[in-house]
């Protein structure tokens, strides 16, 4: 079960987790500025170690979405392993998380595409994509951001 865990420096704890994961992690989740800024606009923001045998081994950043007036939404806005053999485990202890200690309505989460250098598409990790969809994650919008050229 994930340990919730309290930080007074939370932008440079967020950059340190980036600082370990994988690209392929970094990137199918929002870079760590933009997961700081939209953490800081929920609320009940939780910063989780996700511990298994006294080690860290993935983090999850989760809060509930302001923006949903019908309910409780949890919104995960970074899950991340340090290696991807450890996703799945992640992503069933945050989700069973999310039911038991947020009482939510609905979980929603974000998977960034990765812009492939030699075609120039852009298109989900397959891995991370199939591993998240293990547990009845499904795609409801595809959001293009004209700022940035990100599509999750």
């Amino acid at each position: 079960m994930p340990i919730e865990v309290k930080f007074d420096g939370l932008q440079t704890y967020i950059q340190q987790v980036y600082s370990k994961i994988s690209t392929v992690m970094q990137k199918s989740n929002n870079d760590a500025e933009t997961v700081f800024t939209l953490m800081e606009d929920g609320y009940d923001r939780r910063y989780l170690n996700l511990v298994y045998q006294g080690k860290v081994y993935g983090w999850a950043f989760l809060h509930y979405d302001q923006t949903t007036l019908s309910g409780h939404r949890c919104y995960i806005r970074h899950i991340s392993t340090i290696q991807m053999r450890h996703f799945e485990l992640a992503i069933d202890s945050i989700v069973k998380y999310c039911w038991q200690e947020m009482m939510c309505n609905d979980v929603r989460m974000e998977i960034y595409h990765i812009k492939d250098a030699e075609t120039g598409k852009q298109a989900a990790d397959p891995e991370f994509k199939a591993a998240v969809a293990k547990f009845g994650f499904r795609w409801k919008t595809l959001s293009n951001d004209p700022a940035t050229g990100k599509r999750a």
